[in-house]
């Protein structure tokens, strides 16, 4: 978590260090990504950076944290919706996420590649770990809906979940590839992960 020095910086200096670490991040595994690629970006001492955050871990967990709760915010009130249908809601759900891309396309791309990220020795498999927590959510979900006698109660729920987390985690890859989208272009000119016409999507 970020040290105090950074959460007493005024908003719009602390907005341009998260920019500039979410630029690295999205662009670039995290073994790869450099903290001197963001102090160079932000035109500080390297030595400034260890005032914010005590490392290149705890940057990123951050980054991570604080971009998750930004998309929840996004869709919180879809769970919210007590009579909703569960696929309409995941329907919601995804155009939600694009929009997010749409409107916070660093924040975006870093969660994509995060989505990517395997067995790393420092964070460990941030990907399985990431999916594990949605896994959790779905469920409960779903659970509702089994309660409401919406869906069928034959088919366990963690299998129906993790299904539905691998398709909608497939309709990203499919729209990189049927529309052969350069991801780490549209990164570095700051465009959405996704720039296509949202009624494409």
């Amino acid at each position: 978590m970020p040290l105090q020095t950074f959460l007493n910086l005024p908003k719009e200096r602390r907005k341009k260090i998260l920019d500039a670490a979410f630029e690295e991040f999205a662009l670039y595994e995290y073994k790869v990504a450099s903290i001197g690629n963001i102090v160079k970006k932000l035109g500080i001492a390297k030595g400034s950076f260890y005032r914010y955050f005590e490392n290149k871990k705890d940057l990123y967990f951050y980054l991570l944290d604080y971009a998750s709760k930004l998309r929840f915010e996004m869709v919180d009130f879809l769970f919210a919706k007590e009579e909703i249908d569960f696929f309409e809601l995941i329907v919601e759900n995804f155009a939600m996420k694009v929009k997010f891309d749409m409107e916070n396309p660093l924040a975006g791309g870093f969660l994509y590649n995060v989505m990517q990220e395997k067995n790393n020795e420092e964070i460990g498999n941030i990907q399985l770990e990431t999916k594990k927590k949605i896994l959790v959510i779905v469920e409960a979900l779903l659970l509702s809906q089994v309660r409401q006698h919406t869906i069928r109660t034959d088919i366990p729920l963690a299998d129906m979940a993790y299904l539905i987390v691998q398709v909608q985690w497939g309709i990203y890859d499919y729209l990189e590839i049927k529309y052969g989208i350069d991801f780490r272009e549209n990164v570095k000119q700051r465009k959405p992960v996704f720039s296509i016409p949202e009624e494409d999507i």
